[in-house]
């Protein structure tokens, strides 16, 4: 399925998912990760079913690309999110020692296999944003930049965040020298300077270089 040329827009509008239920689909799935760039933590992935009814109900609440949602924000439509889908959600993760000995792009692969894999009904078509699954045997497109254009991936997209942040979190307070809670394990100055200080924990990547 061919779309328009990408438009930069707030919210994802579902004529996605139209098209797709207008071919006769009856539900569509929609999966995105999150942590494939940060130097500590796991890659969270979440795969969510929505129906038409439940498209635009997630319409309504204006789900979007979670990079553009702040943090409270986030927090505040993720239970929305997952009443809308009533159990139609599943999440999967890899360890960051899992990712140094098989590699990110194994990883990459390996959580957006899974949250497919484990939802609780099989997908009819999947939506993948930004890469394709070479391991499913389902019906599946990948969309460049999905998070800002369909609206089951932009749902995925804050579920997966959401989960993954409160994980950072969790690991801030058994490691709290690192500031996990704050920069969620990505490179920022602050959390440079603590691995300068402190080296790695045994939640840090040790396969990506950094410069400190």
């Amino acid at each position: 399925m061919k779309h328009q040329k990408r438009k930069k827009v707030l919210y994802p509008n579902g004529k996605i998912e139209k098209a797709l239920f207008n071919q006769g689909f009856s539900y569509v799935s929609g999966v995105d990760e999150v942590g494939r760039g940060a130097l500590a933590g796991p890659m969270v992935a979440c795969a969510v079913t929505a129906n038409s009814k439940q498209v635009q109900l997630l319409k309504k609440l204006k789900v979007r690309d979670s990079k553009m949602v702040a943090e409270d924000k986030r927090e505040e439509l993720y239970d929305k999110l997952l009443a809308v889908l009533n159990g139609g959600y599943s999440i999967s993760s890899i360890s960051s020692s899992d990712i140094d000995t098989k590699g990110l792009s194994y990883a990459n692969n390996f959580v957006l296999e899974q949250a497919i894999l484990t939802l609780k009904d099989t997908p009819e078509y999947v939506l993948v944003d930004g890469f394709y699954i070479n391991s499913i045997n389902i019906k599946q497109e990948k969309i460049i930049h999905g998070d800002e254009m369909s609206v089951v991936i932009a749902t995925a997209s804050v579920i997966a965040k959401v989960t993954r942040d409160r994980l950072m979190r969790e690991l801030a307070k058994e490691y709290p020298q690192y500031g996990f809670e704050l920069h969620k394990g990505y490179g920022t100055a602050k959390h440079l300077d603590a691995i300068s200080r402190h080296g790695y924990s045994p939640h840090h990547r040790k396969s990506f270089k950094v410069s400190i």
